[in-house]
């Protein structure tokens, strides 16, 4: 576990044993594994959308997706793994609209585009445990990437919540 997200953070780096906002490094890996798939579901649906083609459902998923995983929104475990298997069923449903858009475009089936990494990914047996690996600390050795790395997330899950609440109440942006 290692989390830095909020204005609570141990020592003002980072909480690494538990949250001091009561996040238990379990829902912390268990963040970090959706967020992780969320990142394959992303690569997939962006694709998709270059080739004209677009799905309501991913695009609503991805802003709960991404709203799940700020602090203080889910910390129930149950919940998270129910969502992180569904960002599978998600992922795999937009890599099937980019393939059936890219024949549509071009005339011919896509090749395999990926060989590993998120838009390869697939929920383990053991969620939290597959989790851990994909942490804020191993996304670059590099701090100063790292940070920009997380900066660039955490506006990302900003802009997901406001386009979350706005889904409910019946709002939708295409260019959002």
């Amino acid at each position: 576990m290692f989390c830095h997200q909020c204005e609570q953070a141990a020592k003002g780096t980072g909480c690494d044993v538990q949250g001091v906002c009561g996040k238990k490094p379990e829902v912390s890996d268990l963040q970090d594994n959706l967020l992780y798939g969320l990142k394959g579901l992303a690569i997939y649906a962006d694709r998709a959308r270059k080739l004209g083609a677009k799905d309501q459902d991913i695009d609503v998923f991805m802003l709960e997706g991404l709203f799940a995983t700020v602090t203080n929104v889910d910390f129930d475990p149950a919940r998270l793994e129910a969502t992180i298997k569904k960002c599978y069923e998600m992922k795999e449903k937009a890599r099937k609209l980019f393939e059936e858009a890219f024949c549509k475009t071009h005339g011919l089936a896509v090749a395999r585009v990926f060989n590993e990494g998120p838009a390869v990914w697939a929920p383990a047996a053991d969620l939290v445990k597959q989790g851990a690996q994909y942490g804020i600390l191993s996304q670059h050795e590099n701090e100063d990437i790292r940070s920009a790395i997380e900066i660039l997330i955490y506006g990302l899950k900003g802009m997901a919540a406001y386009a979350d609440h706005c889904q409910i109440l019946g709002k939708h942006n295409d260019e959002i």
